[in-house]
């Protein structure tokens, strides 16, 4: 095997991963909640998330998943690739920053077909396909979801390199959802470690503790945006906004219904139970190297003399993606 093939393949093996999600599924319905949006549909706003942040890559059979940005990440969250760092001369390496291009961002594809009414035929026809007013509020969650992740992905939650993307984004992100719920007194744990109540409401196998009710989006009004995405030839790469010539990289991917509804309904089993999860251990380790990484501090609360956990950093984000998220949902 000649240095260049080891070197690619060296590479690889460094980039497993989980998604690539800037606020967790915590984060964007804490931020949805704090912005007035009642308990039952808050969760909604993780919608983007349905489509995979990362690739899949076949070593010997096992399917490991990469640090990447996908086709789907790439439309689902309105950015655009800027390269990766070379290995032994190619491109093969850490996926860089990428791009927003706001005007791209599939919920306001989706308000602008409404808009223009592209989407009255479809009047009151019945689920999966869905309603105008569904439609709207799928709007929403999309664009809700990427204005609050504007602030953080990827200046608060980095990327760039392996550091960046695994412990500056990929743990950072884990923390932040345990964070937000400590700092608010919205978590608390049983004896035994496991979670008890999550935002004033107890967590058992039997309930949804961040409800994604799927009938509330409007599965085709995602096809359309998608299709609209591929027709207008959505440039995926940086580098094709500002080249007059080469083959630009085009979008390509469009789900069927089926498929939009399938995603959907993984997502919503996969938010929840990743609230079940949640532990004391994992809390106190996750805090532990926050800490080591001054991700935040312990100061003394003048008024009670107290030594206290100090989230400030992370506060003054969250309050910035709350802007940004009132910003964009009317």
């Amino acid at each position: 095997m000649g240095n260049n093939t080891t070197a690619f393949f060296t590479a690889l093996s460094l980039f497993f991963s989980t998604m690539l999600n800037a606020w967790w599924p915590v984060c964007h319905y804490a931020i949805a909640r704090e912005c007035g949006v009642p308990h039952d549909e808050a969760g909604l706003y993780n919608l983007p998330d349905a489509w995979e942040s990362y690739e899949l890559f076949y070593l010997e059979g096992v399917a490991l998943k990469l640090y990447a940005i996908t086709d789907n990440f790439c439309w689902s969250h309105g950015v655009a690739r800027t390269g990766r760092t070379t290995v032994a001369g190619m491109a093969v390496g850490i996926p860089l920053i990428p791009e927003y291009h706001l005007e791209r961002e599939p919920g306001e594809i989706i308000r602008s077909l409404i808009s223009n009414g592209k989407v009255n035929h479809w009047g009151t026809s019945s689920y999966p396909t869905g309603t105008l007013a569904t439609a709207v509020n799928t709007a929403k969650y999309m664009t809700g979801h990427n204005a609050a992740d504007y602030y953080v992905h990827w200046s608060y939650f980095s990327g760039g390199s392996i550091n960046g993307w695994y412990t500056q984004h990929k743990i950072k992100e884990e923390w932040a959802d345990y964070a937000i719920l400590l700092y608010k007194n919205k978590i608390t744990f049983k004896l035994n470690g496991d979670i008890e109540t999550f935002w004033g409401n107890a967590v058992t196998s039997n309930t949804q503790p961040m409800p994604f009710d799927i009938t509330k989006v409007n599965c085709y009004s995602l096809q359309l945006a998608q299709m609209v995405t591929r027709k207008n030839r959505a440039f995926l790469e940086e580098a094709d906004f500002t080249s007059n010539t080469g083959n630009p990289c085009i979008y390509n991917a469009v789900n069927t219904v089926s498929q939009i509804l399938g995603k959907v309904s993984n997502l919503a089993d996969n938010i929840n139970e990743s609230v079940r999860e949640m532990n004391q251990d994992r809390a106190d380790e996750l805090q532990e190297t926050a800490m080591s990484k001054h991700w935040m501090f312990k100061r003394i609360n003048p008024s009670t003399g107290n030594l206290e956990d100090d989230y400030s950093t992370l506060i003054s984000h969250f309050t910035l993606s709350k802007i940004n998220f009132q910003y964009y949902i009317p």
